[in-house]
């Protein structure tokens, strides 16, 4: 193990540098390869994607059309709206009910402390409990709630394991299952509403999402996971309330997700690693997504420990 204090003086400097100087390259607008390094360098030249996006997400002061957006969601038939939320027509495929699942014990402080990224997995198989345990710490129905409506109408509501801005719950899971007892490998999309899994696509077809990963120099055999877990996106659930804004709070949505996800897995004992290796459009023409209304925005590998 090499320690601080042990790092050569030329590495030490040269990671200096990089850190803390943008390097000024005249001739980079000549360059046909540009590094993200070398982009970074030349903002001045290329345009500012993620940062424009920044300022489009801004409030500001008297914005009244934004004002009136947010306000319309409080409007009766927008809580009815979030009442029946992620619910689909699935009346050709089979309902797969989970089963009650395995209890978390281990504490929250024990779970944090433990949590490390793995990326080896045996390929031996779990029971369902164990996916059943970890889809419903990532977007399970914790409780229900009742809305008041008009003439003494009520409406129940869901609440979940994961907060959402505005309980709009822009985020859905789908699994690619490999290595599961009493489960076919194929992916799956999870119904938190009725707790139960969809098959949408065999194993061939979960096969050819992982042929979308970028091959890892460290040959990660993707197959030898138990499930891999894919967050898919409807912007818009968000962003016609929020507008641009909405588009932060999915990524905020999405981060309370994945650490649910993984401490649950250290809790049962099983690793998981954050994956972003992979081709959004591929994966999105598999699945049938459009990539703006509907898209992949983050996946995580999860299995036994090698």
């Amino acid at each position: 193990m090499v320690f601080n204090e042990e790092i050569p003086q030329e590495l030490l400097s040269a990671s200096t540098y990089l850190n803390g100087y943008s390097p000024f390259i005249p001739w980079s607008i000549s360059i046909g390869l540009k590094p993200n390094l070398i982009r970074y360098a030349d903002r001045g030249h290329s345009p500012l994607l993620a940062e424009n996006y920044l300022l489009n997400s801004y409030y500001t002061r008297g914005d009244i059309e934004s004002e009136l957006s947010i306000e319309h969601f409080y409007e009766e038939a927008c809580i009815v709206t979030q009442a029946l939320n992620n619910q689909r027509d699935y009346y050709d495929f089979k309902r797969i009910a989970l089963p009650v699942g395995i209890s978390l014990d281990m504490s929250l402080g024990e779970a944090m402390l433990r949590r490390r990224s793995v990326n080896e997995f045996t390929g031996d198989s779990v029971n369902l409990d164990y996916l059943a345990t970890v889809v419903r710490s990532v977007k399970g129905v914790s409780d229900t709630g009742v809305a008041k409506l008009r003439e003494g109408k009520k409406i129940r509501l869901n609440f979940s394991t994961i907060s959402s801005a505005g309980h709009l719950y822009p985020i859905d899971v789908y699994f690619l299952a490999f290595n599961i007892k009493n489960l076919d490998s194929g992916i799956y999309h999870y119904l938190e509403n009725e707790d139960v899994l969809i098959k949408i696509g065999d194993e061939k077809k979960a096969l050819h999402v992982l042929d979308t990963f970028i091959k890892s120099k460290k040959s990660i055999n993707y197959s030898r996971s138990n499930y891999i877990c894919l967050f898919v996106a409807h912007p818009w659930k968000s962003m016609s309330k929020y507008g641009n804004r909405g588009l932060r709070f999915i990524l905020q949505e999405i981060g309370a997700m994945t650490q649910n996800m993984h401490l649950a897995n250290v809790a049962l004992g099983l690793g998981s690693m954050d994956w972003g290796g992979y081709y959004e459009n591929e994966i999105n023409q598999i699945l049938g997504f459009d990539g703006i209304n509907q898209s992949v925005l983050h996946i995580i590998l999860a299995g036994i420990i090698n």
